[in-house]
């Protein structure tokens, strides 16, 4: 089930922020690890203050969207639930509060690309991200 997230407590931020941590590393394999460990306080910080759609399953959050606006920061889904439509409802729900949605993406995390492409998400810059030193697409999607 998709919520909004409105109410932080110290369990709900831990398990966003583990999913977090976990799915960057699973995600990344070709960003050190140490990059997601030393941004994960800026992170922890950062999520209350964003928007997030959270999917829970029996009162446990295992994804998550976070957005600002049009930009979605991230969509991360808990390593046993990929592949069961999860990350397209929480999109669905996002494009719903949306004409238009942003994000950026690492070129080398193709099933990332393949997901948002499905969802209707076209490539508009391509550049290389300073802090990683990865190339990375800024992908957009439009209502029609």
């Amino acid at each position: 089930m998709v919520m909004n997230v409105t109410h932080w407590t110290d369990k709900t931020l831990d398990r966003v922020m583990e999913i977090w941590l976990s799915g960057n590393k699973q995600a990344h394999p070709f960003v050190d690890p140490s990059y997601w460990e030393r941004h994960w306080e800026e992170v922890r910080e950062a999520v209350p203050q964003s928007k997030i759609l959270a999917w829970t399953e029996e009162d446990d959050i295992v994804a998550f969207l976070g957005y600002s606006g049009e930009w979605i920061a991230g969509l991360f889904v808990d390593k046993e639930r990929r592949g069961q439509g999860i990350g397209h409802e929480l999109m669905e729900e996002a494009k719903r509060e949306h004409s238009r949605l942003r994000l950026a993406v690492y070129v080398e995390n193709r099933r990332a690309v393949s997901f948002y492409r499905r969802e209707g998400f076209s490539m508009v810059e391509e550049r290389k991200d300073n802090s990683t030193g990865q190339l990375e697409w800024e992908m957009e999607w439009r209502a029609k």
